[in-house]
């Protein structure tokens, strides 16, 4: 019932197996014990999300569902920053309660950071003892972290207010201060938290600060916690309410196999560790120096300490220079696993974007440390995410944009030879995870790269498709040709788009064609894609073609990667606000400005932005627009809805009205405001990054640390050396048929043995 057995594909039983076991749990989570008003929703949905993940991994490990965690629920939590998760009853109205995607992000992270850090047994103790205390009745959060504080011995009510009643989240400084000359493995090292939502060089004023990543008010950081007090009742009166517990968790060269725990409470902290032994911990006085013993340089120490182990934690670690240079030669020695290299990879993004460190920083990591980095889905994907982000900032400066180019090409060599252009006529077993790693990389190179042996080969895939009915259509051959499309190009991609018989294959060309770049047709694909859907719900296609509201956000976004497609996506946008208002409801609108809307990188786009959002009333005047009015929604008969009161309603005649009565509905729904101020402050950020950094990327790209762009003229022909003489069964001979039923044995998927260091970490109930 939930799935096509004759045309289900791996990633779809993977979906299937999810859904199942999230709603498995809520039989205990939820219906056994039941939530006692609706802000108390997030432990429940949180549990049933992390519990998912849990039971598939342990019923299908083949598919590493927990790299799928990551790329999903992980990267959401920090998108969400200004969601806070624990409310008020009083707050919150059942009619106005809705369940948002930022409950199930953050509301499943902060399940497993507690999950990893208090250990398996644990947990389920923990769990067996809420279950039990109150079967068939209903309970609230705070009885929950009450009962696993009483397993654990731990504060674990204080720390869960710290994480569920704050915007932002925490970023965790660190360096080592020198070991002891007199003991071998003694080591100390300083952690200092801070908001990343304040910025970097948080001690300075803010107008003293060049760069800042703030994107809400410093008063609005912490919600109002007067009626917090049974949430918050263990919170000693003299501690700084601004600071996160953050549960900390590190691993070292000299003890792979002793993960050490603990829990800093404190803005700054001086931990000493013994990587034969135990843990201690000392607070840093204000005034006086900590007593130590005599000290070595933290320099002659060739030890490297990882915190945050797998992404226990929805935090951020900024490495000092030394400590980062020890992690960078642990990744080239293979010493750190899947998870721990995506985390720090992925937070020295996150902190270079948010003017903590450089954009040099980052990509220096990547040419030191991930240049030869296996074929690991995870982490690739995320470095091709960030790789696009960064193109679409630098795209703004030519001169820079084309030594970003080169140095696009030369990373990906490695890559490139090692998967080809083409999967391997004789491996039939090729992963689909290698096969999507192809996809990802195709694109960059041909995108970015603009690669003429990829562009070519793309076009005669294209061909292929066309005289094929039965070839199966990628995005990323349709991507790029949209990208680099003549006249003759557009054509065959538009009669590809309505030759697909499978909506699989039409929705991939969707994908393709909105990366296109000519100005005429960006107009002619985005109308494509309106027309395409119907806002019927109870409209069923027979054809299965339509472009359904999440897809359409996916196809949006290939607009916004150029700033030739983002400067026509946010007039349209402008244009068809009105029909997309009455069509959707605000959680939609909200994803939508959330998944596109954060790839503009200029001043003059930010306050387009908030211009249109913040004051739509103004904005048409300001820029000089005439308003598009369609006849389903006249801008007039709106304005004259948002005035009625319920007597009025009711005695006035609604068949006369031109459109849908929508009664106390702004035209941009608060939610969508709030998100874009987010944005178009962040837009500001990014572009005073490139402002401050391009500098020092000019002198990245010309140095010796980058010898590689000397070779910047034959670059592309050194990619195109890879054999490309197989004619692309590509990423669909993974999804070849292996009979009439499952289209892939689960063997196939060749699972990495990344979930590994996840199940060590859960078996673990080690806390110093």
């Amino acid at each position: 019932m939930l799935i096509n057995e004759d045309h289900a594909v791996s990633v779809q039983y993977r979906n299937v197996c999810q859904s199942v076991t999230h709603e498995i749990a809520h039989q205990w989570f939820g219906n056994l014990v039941s939530i006692h008003w609706w802000n108390d929703v997030y432990v429940v949905e949180g549990f049933a999300k992390w519990f998912e993940y849990l039971a598939t991994d342990y019923i299908v490990p083949e598919y590493n569902v927990f790299s799928e965690f990551f790329s999903t629920q992980f990267v959401r939590y920090f998108d969400y920053c200004i969601n806070i998760l624990h409310s008020e009853a009083d707050d919150l109205d059942e009619k106005d309660f809705s369940f948002e995607g930022f409950i199930y992000s953050k509301g499943s992270c902060l399940m497993r950071m507690l999950h990893l850090f208090v250990g398996q047994n644990h947990f389920l103790d923990s769990i067996r003892l809420f279950l039990n205390r109150y079967s068939y009745r209903t309970a609230t959060a705070i009885d929950f972290w009450a009962c696993v504080e009483e397993i654990t011995n731990l504060p674990i009510k204080k720390l869960v207010h710290s994480w569920c009643t704050k915007k932002s989240y925490p970023v965790v400084q660190v360096k080592m201060i020198g070991y002891d000359e007199t003991t071998v493995g003694i080591y100390d090292l300083e952690l200092k938290q801070m908001s990343f939502c304040r910025g970097h060089n948080q001690d300075k004023k803010p107008h003293d600060k060049k760069i800042s990543c703030h994107c809400i008010r410093t008063s609005d950081l912490i919600c109002d916690t007067k009626r917090n007090l049974d949430l918050c009742q263990s919170i000693d009166n003299n501690d700084n309410d601004e600071n996160w517990i953050i549960p900390i968790t590190i691993l070292n060269s000299q003890s792979d196999c002793l993960l050490t725990k603990f829990l800093i409470t404190k803005n700054q902290e001086i931990i000493h560790i013994n990587t034969n032994s135990s843990l201690q911990t000392e607070e840093q006085s204000i005034d006086n120096e900590p007593v130590t013993k005599k000290r070595r340089s933290s320099s002659l120490t060739s030890t490297w300490f990882k915190l945050n182990i797998c992404s226990g934690g929805p935090y951020r670690v900024l490495y000092s220079s030394d400590m980062l240079e020890q992690l960078t030669q642990a990744i080239i020695k293979q010493e750190l696993n899947t998870f721990d290299r995506f985390n720090l990879e992925n937070d020295m993004y996150a902190l270079a974007m948010g003017g903590f460190t450089s954009l040099v920083d980052y990509l220096r990591l990547l040419l030191n440390a991930y240049v030869n980095e296996l074929d690991d889905e995870l982490v690739w994907k995320d470095i091709e995410s960030n790789i696009i982000r960064i193109g679409t900032l630098l795209e703004y400066d030519k001169q820079l944009f084309d030594f970003y180019r080169q140095f696009v090409i030369c990373f990906h060599q490695n890559l490139y030879q090692r998967l080809g252009l083409t999967s391997n006529a004789n491996n039939e077993l090729e992963s689909v995870a290698r096969g999507r790693l192809r996809c990802f990389l195709l694109v960059i190179l041909g995108t970015i790269g603009h690669d003429p042996t990829i562009i070519s080969n793309a076009r005669e895939r294209l061909l292929i498709y066309l005289n094929d009915p039965s070839a199966t259509v990628l995005w990323p051959i349709c991507a790029i040709v949209a990208h680099h499309a003549s006249d003759s190009d557009l054509n065959n991609l538009f009669k590809l788009w309505e030759q697909c018989s499978r909506r699989d294959d039409r929705l991939r060309c969707s994908y393709g064609l909105s990366y296109i770049q000519e100005p005429s047709q960006i107009e002619r694909v985005l109308n494509l894609f309106s027309t395409n859907n119907s806002t019927n719900t109870n409209n069923t296609n027979n054809n299965g073609n339509s472009i359904r509201l999440h897809e359409r956000i996916e196809c949006y976004k290939g607009f916004c990667l150029s700033k030739q497609g983002r400067y026509y996506y946010q007039r349209y946008i402008e244009d068809n606000w009105l029909s997309l208002r009455t069509s959707y409801n605000d959680e939609y609108l909200e994803a939508l400005v959330r998944e596109t809307f954060g790839y503009f990188s200029t001043k003059d786009e930010a306050i387009r932005i908030e211009d249109f959002f913040l004051s739509y009333e103004t904005f048409h005047q300001k820029h000089k627009i005439n308003l598009k009015e369609t006849p389903a929604t006249p801008c007039t008969r709106i304005a004259v809805h948002l005035c009625l009161d319920d007597n009025e309603l009711l005695s006035m005649n609604k068949n006369s009205l031109a459109s849908p009565i929508h009664h106390h509905r702004s035209i941009v729904p608060n939610k969508v405001k709030e998100v874009a101020s987010i944005i178009a402050h962040t837009t500001r950020t990014r572009a005073a990054l490139l402002e401050r950094d391009r500098d020092d990327l000019f002198g990245f790209f010309q140095s010796n640390s980058f010898p590689i762009l000397s070779l910047a003229s034959n670059a592309s022909s050194q990619i195109s050396s890879v054999s490309t003489t197989q004619v692309l069964p590509s990423c669909s001979s993974a999804l070849a048929t292996s009979g009439n039923k499952r289209k892939r044995p689960v063997s196939l998927l060749n699972a990495s043995n990344s979930s590994q260091p996840v199940r060590n970490l859960l078996a673990s109930d080690t806390i110093a």
